[in-house]
């Protein structure tokens, strides 16, 4: 199942080190090797984060987490109830555009480049821009929309959310 270029690059990304899953793209994010440290799960160290914030703000990291954490789950439900793309396209719309608007508002965490993130940014107005219920046809043209710097930039911000948001 193809779903488009967002979920391939930050959900599907370490499938490529598991052979033999023939599910879902999605459920790669099942994968939580992280290395265990506190900088790789800022989830589970809120206080010590979030001291390093601005007073008053969120921490950056759990603010681009959350979001992103919330939209993976809501796509594995989704490739899990239905084998059809564009029932789990439709499913999975709304749910893209919901981080996609939220992007633009988040301040870039730290150890992401401003490049990687300008690409994280492009992405989020091209999934803006789709209908409230795309087609997997629809979402998978995202990636078409993208300059091969976006495309690169996406690829590497997989990287940062694997380690950060696992």
């Amino acid at each position: 199942m193809l779903l488009m270029a967002f979920v391939a690059a930050f959900v599907s990304g370490c499938s490529s080190d598991e052979p033999d899953a023939d599910g879902p793209t999605v459920t790669a994010t099942a994968h939580e090797d992280s290395g265990g440290t506190p900088t790789d799960a800022p989830s589970e160290t809120p206080t010590d984060q979030a001291s390093s914030s601005a007073p008053g703000q969120p921490d950056p990291v759990a603010a681009v987490c959350a979001p992103y954490t919330a939209m993976v789950t809501a796509i594995k439900e989704a490739a899990s109830s239905s084998t059809d793309p564009d029932d789990i396209a439709a499913q999975i719309g709304p749910v893209l555009k919901e981080f996609a608007a939220q992007v633009p508002g988040l301040e870039r965490p730290p150890g992401l480049s401003a490049d990687t993130w300008q690409g994280v940014v492009a992405l989020a107005a091209r999934i803006e821009a789709l209908p409230d219920q795309p087609t997997d046809a629809e979402i998978e043209a995202v990636e078409s929309q993208l300059s091969q710097e976006e495309q690169a930039a996406v690829q590497d911000a997989f990287g940062w959310f694997q380690t950060n948001c696992a």
